[in-house]
C-alpha cells in the first residue's frame, strides 16, 4: 500500500485545517526530508522527535533507520501518526502527547533530539532544559527558529493568507508575545515566541553544549555529510533581517 493511501485511511477526525496542513507537509513525499536527514546525519540511532506534529520527519528517520520517539502536544496528531506508522514503519516508530517543557522521559536516554519549527511555540528555555536532560552524553540536539526577519515576511507578503489567519495580525501578536515571555507575563498558546540567536546559543552553553554550528535553515551539515544536497524551506533572510535558522549541538 501507498503511503498516500495509507494517510488517507486515516485522517478521519481531522479538522479541516489540520487536514490542510498535514496533506501540504506530505504533498512532495518523504524524499525531502531523508534528503535533510542524511545532511544533518539524523538517520540512525534512537532519536527524539519533540514536536513531531503529523510525522514526516518522524517516518523519514525510520525509513533511513533510526528508532524513533516522537512526541507532540496535540493527542490527535501522535494518534495519527502512530496509526500511519504501524502501517508504513512496523515497529520503528512510538509517538505519544506531551509537552516538550515537561517530558516524561528519563535522563540521558536518546542519542539524539530533533526539533523542528516548534521549540519557539514553547516556553523554549525550558524546553531546552528538558531536551538536554533526556539527551545522552555525546548526544546531538538540532532545533531551529524564527529571527526578526522571518516575522518581517509575515507583516509584508504575507504568506499562506486564508480566511482565519491573517499573517500580518500574527507578526504582532508576536512581538507582544516574546514581550511577555521575556518579562514572565501569560503566553498566548500557540502562538511564537521571537529567538533571537544570540539567546538561544546562550542557552546551549549554559546547558552544557559544544561544538556549536549555526546556519540558514537547511543549510547545515554535519561532519562527514557535507556534500549532501538538501533542499531548503525557508529563506535565511528576509528585508535584511535574519529569516529562519537552525542549530547543531553536542551535549557535553
Amino acid at each position: 500500500m501507498r503511503l498516500r493511501d495509507i494517510i488517507a485511511d486515516n485522517c478521519q477526525g481531522l479538522s479541516v485545517s489540520d487536514e490542510d496542513f498535514m496533506l501540504r507537509m506530505y504533498s512532495s513525499g518523504l524524499e525531502v526530508y531523508k534528503k535533510r536527514l542524511e545532511a544533518l546525519a539524523f538517520d540512525s540511532g534512537s532519536i527524539l522527535d519533540a514536536g513531531c506534529g503529523f510525522g514526516q520527519w518522524s517516518l523519514s528517520m525510520a525509513e533511513r533507520g533510526a528508532n524513533v520517539t516522537s512526541v507532540d502536544v496535540s493527542p490527535i496528531r501522535a494518534e495519527f501518526l502512530q496509526k500511519v506508522a504501524e502501517q508504513w514503519v512496523p515497529g520503528k516508530v512510538s509517538a505519544t502527547a506531551q509537552q516538550l517543557d515537561k517530558l516524561c522521559f528519563a535522563d540521558n536516554v536518546f542519542d539524539k533530539v530533533f526539533c523542528y519549527g516548534v521549540v519557539f511555540l514553547t516556553p523554549w528555555r525550558d524546553s531546552l532544559k528538558e531536551m538536554a536532560r533526556v539527551l545522552k552524553t555525546g548526544g546531538v540536539l538540532y532545533v531551529n527558529a524564527n529571527g526578526f526577519g522571518w516575522y518581517k515576511n509575515l507583516w509584508y507578503n504575507q504568506p499562506n493568507k486564508v480566511k482565519g489567519y491573517d499573517p500580518s495580525e500574527t507578526a504582532a501578536k508576536v512581538l507582544m508575545n516574546t514581550w511577555n515571555y521575556r518579562k514572565g507575563f501569560p503566553l498566548e498558546p500557540g502562538l511564537d515566541i521571537l529567538i533571537e540567536p544570540d539567546e538561544l546559543l546562550r542557552e546551549l552553553d549554559n546547558l552544557g553544549f559544544s561544538d556549536v554550528l549555526q546556519g540558514g535553515e537547511g543549510e547545515l551539515r554535519a561532519h562527514g555529510r557535507e556534500d549532501v544536497k538538501a533542499k531548503s524551506f525557508f529563506e535565511s533572510e528576509y528585508y535584511n533581517d535574519l529569516g529562519v535558522y537552525e542549530v547543531l549541538a553536542v551535549k557535553n
